[in-house]
């Protein structure tokens, strides 16, 4: 009985730092060159925004850039964000292009 007792206990502690670690990061893989956390997605959604621009998913990362898919005057642009807030914008991405 012991012994389950000190199972529980194990699971329900790594179970509590897993899922501290899912709401840290906001990407799925973390500690890699393509990961984000949740503090560099906020700050380049607001860099997006202060430019004018809607977030609308497609979120990915490389080495401290931010990528997603963005809307603007009713038009879908892909955007870059550095990690020093400097937004870049792509051509307009046609309507017919998958979100």
């Amino acid at each position: 009985m012991k012994g389950i007792i000190i199972f529980a206990a194990a699971s329900l502690i790594a179970g509590a730092a897993m899922a501290g670690q899912a709401e840290r990061n906001a990407s799925p893989s973390t500690g890699t060159v393509n990961s984000y956390t949740a503090a560099e997605l906020r700050r380049a959604e607001a860099a997006a925004q202060r430019q004018g621009f809607k977030p609308i998913g497609g979120v990915w990362a490389q080495a401290g850039t931010i990528f997603m898919n963005a809307e603007k005057d009713g038009n879908r642009h892909q955007l870059t964000i550095t990690a020093d807030g400097v937004v870049h914008v792509s051509q307009v991405v046609p309507p017919s292009a998958p979100r």
